[in-house]
């Protein structure tokens, strides 16, 4: 699954595209693969909003959205969520300027 995501409140300016990258790349501690298997880019909007596309198995992508509201929730005002069958084929996950 893909999902396209847009998060506002006070997104910009709080290290909300770090902190999403980094829980994107994290790994296991016990086993050293990756806690998510995740892939996309996140960005920040000229509106002050952060948009995001991210991508893989269903329940890997609800794990990686879970852990990243429970990190930046507080900031988050509203979400508005797309989700696409299929994947674009991203590599990786980085932040986009």
């Amino acid at each position: 699954m893909r999902y396209d995501i847009r998060f506002r409140g006070r997104v910009q300016g709080v290290g909300f595209r770090a902190t999403a990258r980094s829980l994107a790349l994290a790994h296991d501690r016990a086993s050293d693969s990756p806690r998510f298997r995740v892939v996309g880019w996140v960005r920040n909007e000229p509106d002050g909003d952060v948009s995001m596309s991210v991508e893989g198995e269903s329940d890997a992508v609800d794990a990686y959205l879970a852990d990243l509201r429970a990190a930046l929730g507080s900031l988050i005002r509203r979400e508005t969520i797309a989700a696409h069958p299929g994947h674009l084929g991203y590599e990786s996950f980085e932040i986009r300027h």
